[in-house]
Parts: C-alpha cells; structure tokens; sequence
C-alpha cells in the first residue's frame, strides 16, 4: 500500500505543477501588450509588458530614457514594480522639529548638514530604531491595477534610512493616481 501511494504522488504531482504553471502564464497574459496613454506632458510614457521565464518583463519610457524591469510582482489584478532612484550618506536622526509657519513642534527626521546647520526631511512613516542613520536609499514604486481593457498607473515614493546594514527608520508618500494606459 505505501509503495503504492508513493507511486501516486510521484506521478501526478508533476501534472498539478504543469496545471498550475499553465494558470499562472493565463493570469500573467491578461498584462502582456504594449500600454499608452494620452498624456504627453508627464514623466512616464508606454509600458510595454512581456512573458519571460514565467514572470512578467516591463519596459517603461520615462523622462531619463526607458527602464526595465523583471522584479515585477503580480496580485490578482495588479502588478507592482519599484527601483531604486539614489542613494546618500550623511547624518540623520529622529529627533523634534519646530516649524517657524506654525510654530508647530513634531518628531521629524534631522538632517545633520555638514555645515553644522540642521534641517529636515518631514515626518518619518515607521521608526524601527532610534539610532543615527549613515545613507538614505531612496525608491520609486508603481502599481498597476487592471480594470477590464485600461490599466491605471499609480505611483509612490519612500526612503529608506540605514546605520551600517539596519533599517532604523523610513519615511515614504501616498500612492499617486498618474494616469490610465490602455492596450493597443
């Protein structure tokens, strides 16, 4: 009996993998195609999106040339892509900050400006630790979301602050409606 449903799950188990394989490329294929918008005075452009190795493949005009990009992440009917813009090293920490317009005291990120001066980068989203950060690593991040044949693009942008390899703490905006591309 043993040998027997060892000789079960040998066989068919490969089968469930091709079907589920063939389902992800169906998922995947509702993406694939060049994606246009009408806007012409923004800072991305076409989208064009392919199949390679079972995962998605995306080509994206921007105002600094074409990116690529096979990090891309598929949930139901979004995909999501991110790269990293820059990276900075300096000195920054959480402390309090006064705003001279209102007066207002909040828990900022500081800037240590080499110049002895001090200013800031805003509010931070999330503080995992309160210690001195040495480099800001700083990301664009896209989500496109499908709705029958026009997909809407949407974008965000986040730093995230380091000592030596630990995230300390990050600061990062609002998903940003950009603008619908559809499939020609």
């Amino acid at each position: 009996m043993r040998k027997f449903l060892f000789f079960l799950l040998f066989t068919f188990s490969p089968l469930i993998g091709v079907k589920n394989v063939c389902a992800q490329d169906n998922d995947l294929n509702k993406f694939v195609g060049v994606w246009s918008t009408d806007k012409t005075n923004g800072a991305y452009g076409n989208i064009k999106i392919s199949i390679k190795d079972g995962a998605l493949f995306l080509s994206m005009k921007t105002d600094s040339g074409v990116k690529q990009f096979e990090n891309v992440k598929v949930n139901g009917n979004k995909i999501s892509w991110s790269y990293v813009d820059e990276i900075n090293y300096g000195r920054w920490h959480i402390g309090m900050w006064t705003w001279v317009s209102s007066g207002k005291r909040e828990e900022c990120i500081i800037v240590d400006n080499r110049d002895g001066t001090k200013g800031t980068n805003g509010a931070p989203t999330k503080v995992y630790a309160r210690r001195t950060a040495d480099r800001e690593v700083s990301h664009w991040g896209f989500v496109g979301e499908l709705h029958d044949d026009v997909l809407d693009l949407s974008y965000e942008c986040w730093s995230d602050y380091f000592a030596g390899n630990e995230l300390v703490f990050m600061q990062s905006s609002n998903l940003i409606f950009y603008s619908s591309y559809t499939n020609w």
